[in-house]
């Protein structure tokens, strides 16, 4: 996993006249123990990252400011069965999220309700 191990990298982008940017600053935040590694995430309106943490059956919410604010933790009935918690994502326009997950009960989707509502995805807009 490298230097970075368990963690997001931020990039700030310094503006250019075209509309193009250059990659500027970087910070590096960590996540809280526990297992899995990160995979996909989504954005909330309030700049909160939703964090999948395939191999972990959680999603960690990380602030803008890089601290854990809360973990969605699958149910334990069904947490052995599906640790590969790889993508999370919103219904447009709403605080309704669904998480994918497989493992050795097949595959799933869960939804949780988060605390604010998802950013649309720039490729939707």
């Amino acid at each position: 996993i490298g230097q970075f191990g368990r963690s997001l990298r931020s990039f700030d982008l310094e503006k250019q006249d075209k509309g193009s940017g250059l990659l500027a600053s970087s910070k590096v935040y960590g996540f809280p123990d526990g297992t899995g590694w990160p995979d996909s995430n989504a954005v909330d309106s309030d700049g909160n990252i939703y964090q999948a943490m395939s191999g972990g059956g959680r999603v960690i919410i990380v602030s803008p400011q890089g601290k854990a604010l809360a973990q969605v933790i699958l149910p334990p009935e069904y947490a052995d069965k599906f640790k590969g918690t790889t993508n999370v994502t919103f219904q447009p326009g709403t605080d309704q999220a669904f998480l994918t997950a497989s493992g050795d009960g097949g595959g799933a989707i869960f939804t949780f309700k988060a605390p604010a509502k998802g950013k649309i995805l720039y490729s939707h807009q």
